[in-house]
C-alpha cells in the first residue's frame, strides 16, 4: 500500500478500535447511560463504516497480491472472517430484538478484539514478510 493509504487506513482503524474501547468501558466497566458517552459511540460507528469501506476497497488490490503467503494469509483470514462477523453482530445490535442483544453485544465486543488483534498480528508479520522478500533480492 502507499504511504498516504496505510496512514488513513491506521488513523481511520485506530480511531475504531480506540472509541470502540472506550465505549466498552463507559457502557459495561462503568454503566453509563448511552447519553453520556453519545459521541464517542458516534465516532465509534462512522469510523467503523469507513474501516470497512477500506477494508473493502483493499480486497481487490492488496489481498489478491498477497494471496501468496500463507503467513500473512492466515492473519489476514482470521482478520477478514471477524471483520465480517463483527459486521453481522452490528446489523443484529441495530436490527435485533431485545432477547439476543446482551449475547449479541458480548460477541460484538470479542470479535472487536480480535479484529483488533490480527489486524496487529497482519501487520507485523507483513513487515516480516516483506523484509524477507528484500533479503532474498
Amino acid at each position: 500500500m502507499k504511504k498516504n493509504q496505510k496512514i488513513s487506513t491506521y488513523f481511520i482503524s485506530g480511531c475504531c478500535f480506540f472509541s470502540g474501547i472506550g465505549v466498552f468501558i463507559y457502557q459495561d466497566i462503568f454503566q453509563l447511560f448511552p447519553t453520556e458517552y453519545r459521541k464517542l459511540s458516534i465516532i465509534h460507528g462512522i469510523s467503523g463504516q469507513i474501516f470497512f469501506i477500506i477494508f473493502g476497497i483493499c480486497l481487490n488490490g492488496h489481498a489478491l497480491h498477497y494471496l501468496k503467503n500463507v503467513k500473512t494469509l492466515k492473519w489476514g483470514f482470521i482478520f477478514f472472517v471477524a471483520l465480517l462477523m463483527n459486521f453481522l453482530t452490528v446489523f443484529f445490535l441495530y436490527y435485533g430484538n431485545l432477547e439476543t442483544r446482551d449475547m449479541t453485544h458480548v460477541l460484538h465486543v470479542i470479535f472487536g478484539f480480535v479484529i483488533f488483534l490480527s489486524f496487529l498480528g497482519h501487520i507485523h508479520f507483513g513487515k516480516i514478510y516483506r523484509a524477507l522478500i528484500k533479503a532474498k533480492i
